[in-house]
């Protein structure tokens, strides 16, 4: 009967660490499915030794032969040990699921500082276009003002020379023909 019950607590046990690594993180869980698979087999090789009668020394009665009570006793015991040995395996997985959801909050905070780093420069990068597309525009108004004002250089040099000209046709006219 106790033995019964333990087997059973065993089987929860073992539901409830099932439960467990359906829980964890993908990036874990084949890892956690692993050993969980050798858990089970451990627990089931357990229960099958467990409940095949053995002779154990201590467990002979007067008559020779083994006393039930003696063999419920020890087999009690392998079965407290192994429920034990499930709920550390129990507590192992808790902690390694905790570390890998640890470790997926970090990395979700590495992933939104890159991707907030990555808009930074993708902003940073329009600007710079925009700001290159302004200098080829005011290189190219300077490049017109430039050649505004040769030609006005020039236009001034000629009307210069045509004044010129005609001051020296009037002094010509005056002065020199004049005589």
């Amino acid at each position: 009967m106790i033995i019964n019950k333990m087997f059973i607590e065993g089987d929860n046990l073992m539901e409830q660490i099932k439960i467990e690594v359906e829980k964890c993180p993908v990036s874990v869980q084949s890892e956690m499915n692993g050993r969980l698979f050798a858990i089970r087999n451990e627990w089931n090789a357990f229960k099958k030794t467990a409940r095949r009668p053995a002779l154990l020394p201590g467990a002979l009665g007067h008559d020779g032969l083994s006393s039930s009570s003696g063999r419920q006793m020890t087999r009690s015991a392998v079965l407290n040990q192994g429920i034990d040995s499930l709920q550390n395996t129990s507590m192992g997985l808790h902690r390694a699921e905790i570390v890998a959801r640890e470790s997926e909050e970090i990395g979700t905070n590495v992933l939104d500082e890159l991707n907030s780093q990555r808009e930074t420069l993708i902003n940073s990068r329009t600007r710079l276009d925009e700001t290159n597309a302004n200098l080829k525009r005011s290189h190219r108004l300077i490049r017109i003002i430039n050649s505004q004002v040769i030609t006005n250089k020039c236009l001034l040099i000629l009307i210069i020379l045509v004044e010129i000209m005609i001051l020296i046709s009037v002094i010509y006219l005056r002065f020199i023909r004049k005589h």
